[in-house]
C-alpha cells in the first residue's frame, strides 16, 4: 500500500481541502479578477467546488481557532487548593 495508513492518507485529503491565506486570496482572485467559474477554479486548485464556494463567499481570510485545552487537573484544582493552603 505504499507505506502509508489510512489514518494518514485521511488526514492529508482533509488538509488538501483546508486553506490558508494565500490558497484563499488566489481562489478570490481566481473568481473576481479572473472572472473564473467555481468549477473551473476547484479545477485549476484541485479543491472541492464547496471549499471554492465557501472560500468565494467570505470577506475575511481563514483563521485557526483552537479551543481551549483543558488540564487533566481541572477535575481535582479545588482539592489541591485547599490542601496547598491548608499547607501554609
Amino acid at each position: 500500500m505504499g507505506g502509508r495508513t489510512l489514518a494518514r492518507s485521511a488526514t492529508e485529503a482533509r488538509r488538501k481541502d483546508l486553506l490558508d491565506v494565500a490558497r484563499w486570496a488566489e481562489i478570490r482572485r481566481m473568481r473576481f479578477v479572473e472572472r473564473l467559474s467555481i468549477r473551473e477554479i476547484a479545477r485549476r486548485t484541485g479543491h472541492d467546488r464547496k471549499t471554492v464556494q465557501r472560500a468565494v463567499r467570505s470577506d475575511q481570510p481563514p483563521r485557526y481557532v483552537r479551543a481551549p485545552a483543558r488540564s487533566k487537573l481541572d477535575p481535582f484544582k479545588d482539592e489541591i487548593g485547599r490542601r496547598l493552603r491548608a499547607d501554609q
